[in-house]
């Protein structure tokens, strides 16, 4: 039982041989346990022998099963302080000890996707942030990048005070250094991600059969069934590894590759990737989620530090622009979001480009989500987003959440970017105004209003609506009733 629940959670794959004692690619010096939840320590020995995990005065036990493997979980711990120095976890099994040095309690996230995750601080040389981070001291900020486990130097975890900074996600970095600041606590950071990846790869195997969206496709397209042996080769070589060690949560930023299967949408495999990843884990990790295309509009107050690159306010077209693939793009963050726990990092304010420039911005971001969903504080995160709307006369109200504070629009800017369509389906843009927390849009006259949009087509510097913290609507098309 023991082993079949190990396997299945890819607990074995990938382990570094200590001697008798082997442990997997994070149970190493210098590692952070997730504070508050069971920490999982992991590995194989001596079949048959019992092993115990023992760390500041509190052990667990288990025996190896038949082939040797074994996992204990350390009872929830609080975080240590900042400047707290790191201890041993000693691991004992057939009379051979091994001792993993160093090893602090805080916060622990794990950063996947493609480029815009893996690219390092050393090539974001226009973002005022990354000298400071590249060349910072972190001693309680530990770094692990399981995409070395594919070939080249592996650093194992390391403390975050010397040039390999400048080689680690600037996007990850720049989210931990947050972290650690708000809490004051030692933060973990796993780097999973390479560059022009797919999602496909990311998503195991099983997940892909587990599917229920999936099996249905293939059942009606039986030739589909062909991806399942084609998917899975970034879960094996950097996801699994990382099973079951606590994370507090996942970052995810990767959209521009697809799925490697065009026949199979971003937001179906993303809806098989993060139900297979809680699965494997066993807990319904939150998941930021970085929109796409990146950045293409306007922000709210250009003079702030996060709106370096943000585009200026702009004239609407002359036409409503229909959904081109980078709407199509804006189409699949939004569906994704709908799944639970799944947090939309909504960009168009910030800078844009395949690889923005401005990363510190995005990383400030996902600092809000996470410590708005994942920590529970309250904290505005993002911008307006479509609640209801109604129409009476010749105007339509629309509400939305996430607009408690109030509506704004940039200054010296009119409300724009909303659009109607009547029986023929064809979109003219409409006039509307602000009145508190929702906007009124007016009908044409000789117009039967059928539905409405706003800022579904990207670039989209043209659309002007935001909540009075500063983050953009989100776009949505809606019927009108």
């Amino acid at each position: 039982m023991m082993k079949a629940c190990l396997l299945a959670l890819g607990v074995c794959a990938s382990v570094a041989a200590f001697g008798g004692i082997e442990l997997p690619p994070l149970v190493s010096d210098r590692m952070v346990l997730q504070a508050g939840t069971k920490a999982p320590v992991w590995g194989r020995c001596e079949p048959g022998a019992k092993v115990t995990v023992s760390f500041r005065g509190k052990s667990a036990a288990a025996k190896a099963d038949a082939d040797g493997a074994w996992r204990v979980d350390l009872p929830a711990m609080q975080r240590d302080g900042i400047d707290d120095k790191g201890t041993d976890l000693v691991v004992e099994c057939g009379g051979e000890t091994k001792t993993v040095h160093d090893v602090l309690v805080g916060e622990v996230w794990l950063g996947a996707g493609q480029s815009n995750m893996h690219t390092p601080l050393n090539e974001y040389w226009n973002d005022p942030e990354t000298g400071a981070l590249k060349d910072g001291k972190f001693p309680a900020l530990r770094l692990r990048k399981m995409d070395q486990l594919h070939g080249g130097e592996n650093w194992g975890w390391w403390a975050a005070t010397d040039w390999r900074n400048g080689a680690f996600s600037a996007q990850l970095i720049g989210f931990g250094v947050r972290l650690q600041r708000h809490f004051g606590c030692p933060v973990g950071l796993v780097e999973a991600a390479s560059n022009g990846s797919p999602s496909g790869p990311f998503l195991s195997k099983e997940g892909f059969l587990a599917s229920a969206e999936i099996s249905a496709m293939v059942e009606k397209r039986p030739d589909l069934a062909k991806y399942a042996d084609k998917v899975g080769w970034h879960w094996r070589g950097m996801i699994a590894p990382c099973v079951p060690y606590a994370v507090k949560g996942i970052y995810w930023d990767q959209g521009e590759g697809g799925t490697e299967m065009p026949e199979i949408s971003q937001p179906v495999v993303m809806r098989a990737l993060v139900a297979s990843w809680r699965k494997a884990w066993g807990r319904d990790l939150p998941w930021i989620y970085v929109q796409k295309p990146s950045g293409g509009g306007c922000a709210l107050d250009p003079s702030q530090p996060y709106a370096n690159g943000a585009a200026p306010v702009a004239e609407l077209p002359s036409e409503v622009p229909g959904s081109d693939w980078n709407g199509g793009q804006r189409w699949d963050g939004y569906e994704i979001a709908k799944t639970k726990g799944v947090y939309l990092l909504v960009n168009s304010d910030l800078s844009s480009g395949v690889h923005p420039p401005i990363k510190s911005a995005y990383a400030e971001r996902g600092f809000r989500i996470a410590i708005a969903n994942a920590y529970g504080e309250k904290v505005e995160w993002t911008g307006p987003r479509f609640k209801a709307l109604r129409l009476k006369g010749d105007r339509i109200a629309i509400s939305f959440t996430h607009a408690d504070s109030g509506l704004a629009v940039p200054k010296g800017a009119k409300l724009q970017g909303f659009a109607l369509a009547g029986e023929d389906g064809r979109y003219i843009w409409a006039e509307g105004e602000i009145r508190g927390n929702a906007v009124v849009l007016k009908v044409p006259a000789g117009l039967s209003p059928k539905r409405v949009k706003y800022a579904m087509a990207w670039p989209n510097a043209w659309a002007t609506l935001f909540n009075a913290e500063g983050f953009p609507a989100w776009g949505f098309e809606a019927e009108v009733k």
